[in-house]
């Protein structure tokens, strides 16, 4: 993945290099639900659709991280 920062500084990413063990906090507002699953799906997290909204879990974990809506 090749994407550029709010400052205009290119960066990439290789393919499934990183893998979430689990979040403790954060704060992200993507403008659409295809949006956040890109990213979510990009950090190697599993997502599921429920309804219209989408879960974001970590590997081999049974709680649900984060819920987009």
């Amino acid at each position: 993945m090749v994407g550029v920062t709010a400052e205009g500084m290119k960066f990439s990413v290789k393919a499934h290099t990183m893998r979430v063990s689990g979040l403790l906090h954060y704060g992200l507002q993507p403008s659409t639900l295809a949006q956040g699953k890109d990213f979510f799906t990009d950090l190697g997290l599993d997502l599921a659709e429920r309804g219209d909204q989408l879960v974001v879990r970590c590997d081999g974990r049974n709680q649900d991280q984060t819920v987009l809506v």
